[in-house]
């Protein structure tokens, strides 16, 4: 009696998902999975306080962010008014060791108003880490402050998710696409971007005959139908640390 023969079922091939960038009217591309930021926590990923253990950490931390650097030297000048109240009140009980510690740093924050925090946050010792650390947790827990941009991450935003995505791809691969990186539109401008400049269509056929995992589409708009899409495909993923 012969054995029945088993039968073996191959599963078809899926499509490859594909990640799609978006193209507004000009021509900028964008990362759609990228979202707007709102506190500064997204648009200085690189700063964090969680494992700063010692003063001198904090003080490296601090002195690699401008904006946060200049955050502490406001609150090192409101420190300084708030000493100098102290010193000057009849009443207070502070005794002659506290107050010559006091009148040091005060006359530290008055001499450097730019650095002098590093005196303070050395002054206030290891009891003073976990209150410096709220400091900067609180700073980054706020809302952006756009005066801050030149010192954002150099990833924050959807399009500056495809400037560096794009500005890694062989430049060959730019020029068959018809993507170009835009550095600065004149001298003194602050627009940095990758630009579509051909065709929505032409560039996804383009992207297909050379086996790319990414496709392009009108901003705010569905994916089209493309060859190789798969029907759930991914947008895409971003980025993002102080400069």
């Amino acid at each position: 009696m012969k054995a029945s023969k088993k039968t073996s079922s191959v599963a078809p091939a899926q499509a490859t998902p594909l990640t799609f960038y978006e193209v507004d009217g000009s021509g900028t591309l964008t990362d759609p999975s990228v979202r707007p930021p709102s506190l500064r926590s997204d648009v200085f990923q690189n700063v964090s306080p969680s494992y700063l253990h010692s003063t001198d950490d904090l003080i490296e931390e601090v002195d690699r962010c401008t904006p946060l650097a200049i955050h502490f030297s406001c609150l090192a000048d409101e420190r300084l008014s708030e000493i100098e109240d102290e010193l000057a009140d009849e009443d207070s009980d502070l005794g002659i060791m506290a107050r010559r510690r006091l009148a040091f740093l005060a006359d530290e924050l008055r001499g450097d108003p730019d650095t002098g925090w590093h005196v303070w946050v050395t002054h206030e010792g290891d009891l003073g880490l976990a209150s410096f650390k709220e400091l900067i947790q609180d700073w980054l827990d706020d809302e952006i402050n756009w005066g801050e941009e030149d010192y954002f991450d150099d990833v924050w935003s959807g399009q500056s998710a495809s400037l560096q995505f794009f500005s890694d791809l062989e430049a060959s691969v730019r020029k068959a696409l018809g993507v170009v990186i835009i550095d600065g539109e004149h001298p003194g401008s602050s627009y940095y971007g990758a630009e579509l400049r051909g065709d929505i269509a032409q560039a996804n056929q383009t992207a297909q005959d050379l086996g790319l995992t990414f496709r392009f589409r009108d901003q705010g708009k569905v994916a089209p139908d493309v060859p190789g899409a798969s029907p759930q495909s991914p947008a895409g993923a971003g980025s993002g640390a102080c400069s």
